[in-house]
């Protein structure tokens, strides 16, 4: 949001991204901010936009670590994180991905 800011003050440049179609205003550079908008913008979310804002929420978590290591889904990442790299036979943990001379 600090790019826009020759648009005017934060709840305005919010209210805009939202009026342009965004979900979401990111207001990371200036969480003070965030108090601000939250308090003085004033937004009718359209029904597609309370789906998708919906979605990005996520869903719940388990109350505690025993509980998470003892959850299905816990184990079913763990497996998958534990395999990525796995399929292609080697993971070149020594190349610059930076590096573009290296790529070409």
């Amino acid at each position: 949001m600090a790019g826009a800011g020759t648009a005017g003050g934060i709840v305005a440049r919010v209210a805009a991204a939202l009026a342009a179609g965004c979900d979401m205003a990111l207001v990371c550079n200036r969480p003070d901010l965030a108090d601000e908008v939250l308090a003085q913008l004033d937004v009718d979310w359209p029904a597609p936009a309370r789906a998708r804002l919906a979605r990005m929420h996520g869903r719940l978590h388990p109350p505690d670590m025993t509980a998470l290591r003892e959850s299905a889904r816990y184990a079913d990442a763990l497996h998958h994180i534990a395999g990525l790299g796995l399929d292609s036979g080697t993971l070149d943990l020594a190349a610059d991905p930076t590096d573009y001379r290296a790529h070409s």
